[in-house]
């Protein structure tokens, strides 16, 4: 016989709430470019990237909602920590920011 038990549905209201915090390198914008154009961005960040020794196994690219081109880094529930994230970045040269949602996603 299964108890009913309120911590699972405290839980599942716990959860549904949490807020994410996305760390994100900031490139230009792609405006009207065409995919060759937008590609030399990407690739120009990943060479930036590389050069301090950064390598990530995948590449999650995004865009806001001024078109610019955003690679995410990083993924938190606390925003103390996504801020940490950013600015190891940013002491590498590169423009960050951080979203609460991404375009194009439903409450990702």
């Amino acid at each position: 016989m299964k108890i009913p038990c309120n911590h699972d549905k405290n839980l599942n209201n716990i959860l549904q709430k949490r807020t994410n915090y996305y760390a994100l390198i900031r490139g230009p914008s792609y405006g009207s470019l065409d995919f060759v154009d937008r590609e030399e961005i990407r690739t120009a960040i990943r060479e930036k990237l590389e050069s301090h020794g950064i390598r990530f196994q995948e590449y999650t690219w995004v865009w806001d909602e001024d078109d610019r081109c955003l690679l995410l880094v990083g993924t938190f529930e606390n925003e103390e920590e996504a801020n940490q994230c950013i600015k190891r970045y940013e002491s590498m040269g590169f423009k960050t920011c951080i979203k609460t949602s991404l375009s194009g996603s439903a409450n990702i």
